[in-house]
């Protein structure tokens, strides 16, 4: 597996709106969070788009997706929302997968179709966290669990979970897949598949209708 440098101070975060468009005012609320744990993030204009249900043209999007993956400016790619969108650009990406850089890459909900997509091939270990916008609603622990995965400190606490409940007791071993249940079923039978054999597989979706 690919995996990234743990973040330092002073590293650098790209922003990037691959999804759905948000309200710009939330965007300084998010990136206070980043910048009290000492990282630098940045984004462009472009991000600010809006389009219907997306956040700018799919073209502009996956550039500015294909620009953050693949520049090596940035120590770490985080998504501002999810939403809807990502799927849409997979097929922009996969002729530049070679030229992927071993950045961190964060985001859920929506973009649960990347994580897959760069797990695909040479393998590559991403985050299933918090896109920039949720980022401001977490609680002191919360803030706290995420400083301490994105600079690799005690990973052995930081993703364990005591608060669950177990239906079936027993042991298991296995690559960790995390993913929002819609979209995962969503890729299902496309080349961009997440694949599943061999996984602990960790399902993020709530309140959804049951038909989804």
């Amino acid at each position: 597996m690919i995996k990234p440098r743990p973040l330092r101070p002073g590293a650098c975060v790209r922003l990037v709106a691959p999804a759905s468009p948000f309200d710009p005012a939330r965007l300084a609320d998010g990136v206070r969070v980043l910048t009290d744990l000492g990282l630098a993030p940045i984004w462009t204009e472009r991000v600010l788009q809006r389009e219907g249900y997306l956040a700018g043209p799919d073209g502009l999007r996956a550039l500015e997706l294909a620009a953050a993956l693949t520049d090596g400016t940035a120590d770490a790619v985080v998504a501002i929302r999810g939403g809807y969108g990502v799927m849409r650009l997979l097929d922009v990406l996969e002729p530049r997968r070679d030229d992927l850089k071993p950045a961190l890459v964060m985001g859920f909900s929506d973009l649960t179709a990347l994580h897959p997509f760069l797990a695909a091939g040479a393998p590559r270990v991403t985050f299933h966290g918090p896109n920039v916008l949720g980022m401001a609603r977490l609680d002191a622990d919360s803030r706290a669990r995420l400083g301490a995965a994105l600079s690799g400190t005690d990973w052995e606490a930081t993703f364990a979970w005591g608060g669950l409940r177990t239906v079936r007791g027993g042991a298991a071993r296995g690559r960790l897949l995390a993913g929002n249940l819609s979209m995962l079923c969503a890729m299902m039978g496309t080349r961009y598949a997440a694949a599943l054999d061999g996984t602990i597989l960790v399902v993020e979706d709530v309140h959804e209708p049951a038909y989804r």
